[in-house]
């Protein structure tokens, strides 16, 4: 029986969580389900990758940095638990962590008995300034009460959200899953090439969006050390505010011969 499911994404720019969520929205919407893509903002490159079969709603709120205002965070609230009244819906996902948050709040004041997916795609005892993190970490407890089920991409994660107070019952692990297999259009890349003339030694390779949360600083000073002391190289998927941060510290650090 075909269900209403909405996938709720802060917005459509960079990242994992929403190139997965477009993803998991067009797959079940080929399944013959009623999907809704719903963004506060649908501006960003993951835009194009919604399948026709996907209804989109887009409150084309501005983004303000790499959030929103506080008035627009308000009236996002507000407009969202209109939505919800209106859709109806069955199933309702959501990420990250603050836009858990302003679903748990909406289903809240829609009175909507849909079942809540919260997703949970990074630790969130890395420390973090934004108001809108600390405030979704004080009020996890309301996110925890509402869910179905709490979904962490890692066991690491699942465990971090069962130390902030989410029931273990309700935190279930699932991994991100693959781009489909007609999305690898090329042999080789720009980068394999790259990488064949920074001499030899083990490839250390991460990807993740450059934001504070993913502490990619971290891994940068622990890669120098390694490198002091035998060959090595590290390549670095993803792009982000920190990107040029990140690349005077690798200059910094004297690894810029060993960091793609």
């Amino acid at each position: 029986m075909a269900k209403r499911i909405v996938f709720h994404i802060a917005s459509l720019r960079g990242g994992g969580a929403e190139r997965v969520f477009v993803l998991m929205a067009n797959e079940l919407a080929s399944r013959g389900h009623d999907v809704t893509l719903f963004t506060w903002n649908a501006e960003g490159p993951n835009a194009a990758l919604r399948s026709p079969a996907v209804h989109l709603v887009d409150f084309d709120l501005p983004i303000r940095g790499e959030g929103y205002g506080k008035w627009e965070t308000l009236k996002g609230i507000v407009r969202s638990a209109r939505l919800f009244s209106r859709l109806d819906p069955d199933a309702v996902y959501s990420a990250p962590e603050f836009a858990n948050l302003v679903v748990a709040l909406a289903l809240l004041l829609a009175r909507s008995r849909a079942r809540f997916f919260p997703s949970f795609h990074a630790a969130a005892s890395l420390p973090s300034s934004s108001l809108g993190a600390r405030i979704a970490v004080w009020l996890s407890a309301l996110v925890a009460a509402r869910a179905t089920k709490a979904i962490a991409v890692s066991v690491g994660v699942g465990r971090d959200i069962a130390a902030r107070g989410f029931p273990q019952s309700k935190v279930v692990v699932i991994n991100n899953p693959l781009p489909p297999a007609a999305a690898l259009q090329q042999d080789s890349y720009t980068w394999q090439t790259k990488l064949a003339t920074m001499g030899d030694g083990p490839v250390i390779a991460t990807a993740g969006r450059l934001v504070p949360v993913k502490d990619h600083r971290t891994l940068l000073r622990a890669f120098a050390i390694l490198r002091a002391g035998r060959r090595a190289r590290l390549v670095i998927f993803g792009e982000g505010p920190l990107v040029a941060e990140l690349r005077a510290y690798v200059q910094e650090s004297g690894i810029g011969a060993d960091v793609l």
